[in-house]
């Protein structure tokens, strides 16, 4: 009984530092590309959505982009348009994508143009 109390009291005396995150209060928001393509036939897909600036009343902040033009490109420049399937998703079944081929995305939103690297599919 006497250890029982002695680790209570052990607890109770314990403690942990609190967690300080500090949250940039950015007021620019920035394009956020999220997406995959499949090796073999399939749907390939890719989200795109703004970052709005987190507060402690909004901390999942985010804004779907809509009206977009996204594309994949493969190494022979052969491009594949995906297209809007609800806001801010974007996909394509036309691409069979090939172990070993490398790919890149196209975005343009606007009078902004985004382009990725090749990326080799593995």
């Amino acid at each position: 009984m006497r250890k029982f109390i002695y680790i209570c009291v052990l607890l109770l005396v314990a403690c942990v530092d609190p967690l300080s995150v500090k949250i940039n209060s950015q007021t620019t928001r920035r394009l956020v590309v999220d997406g995959y393509i499949l090796n073999g036939t399939g749907q390939n897909s890719v989200r795109l959505f703004y970052s709005n600036p987190l507060t402690i009343s909004r901390p999942f902040a985010f804004e779907m982009v809509t009206g977009a033009s996204v594309e994949i490109v493969d190494e022979q420049s052969n491009r594949y348009p995906l297209y809007e399937v609800e806001s801010g998703n974007y996909t394509s079944s036309t691409l069979s994508g090939e172990l070993g081929k490398s790919y890149k995305l196209v975005v343009s939103q606007g009078d902004q143009q985004y382009e990725s690297a090749m990326e080799r599919m593995t």
